[in-house]
């Protein structure tokens, strides 16, 4: 019997193969303005984390690949497990952490939702629509952190 991993890996491989043997160039990059002023406190949980989790959580919430996952253990994205994992973390293809405090354009996850710095994520998935990719920039522009915090 296969299991529901391999079938997952499988379909998210072939996705990517797909989309990177189309006409669609993944490495070509995005000139984009530096974010607007952040005068008003995001909610994480509430303007961020639904469309990360629509756009990425297939392969990095519930599959885990791509070595990244930034969902809990039992495989749910929360605001904890999201700062946790990305926030001053190190990226494997970057000397950018994933996550810089306070610099969206220190971030190494924000360059590849932008393809500013790579190719873009997800490949072949829906992207961040353009309030949620501002609502990312300004909570990391604001230090990143929890609400709590």
């Amino acid at each position: 019997m296969i299991s529901n991993r391999i079938i997952l890996g499988w379909l998210c491989f072939s996705s990517v193969c797909c989309v990177t043997a189309g006409d669609v160039d993944l490495f070509e990059r995005v000139e984009v303005e530096t974010v607007d002023e952040c005068t008003e406190p995001v909610d994480l949980k509430e303007e961020v984390l639904p469309e990360i989790e629509n756009a990425c959580g297939f392969c990095h919430v519930s599959g885990s690949f791509g070595n990244l996952n930034f969902g809990d253990p039992s495989g749910h994205l929360t605001p904890e497990s999201f700062v946790e994992m990305l926030v001053d973390q190190p990226a494997l293809q970057s000397e950018k952490p994933l996550i810089e405090s306070g610099s969206e354009a220190g971030s190494y996850f924000v360059d590849r939702v932008l393809q500013r710095d790579a190719s873009i994520m997800p490949p072949g998935g829906p992207s961040l629509d353009d309030n949620t990719l501002e609502a990312l920039r300004c909570w990391i522009e604001q230090g990143a952190t929890l609400e709590d915090d």
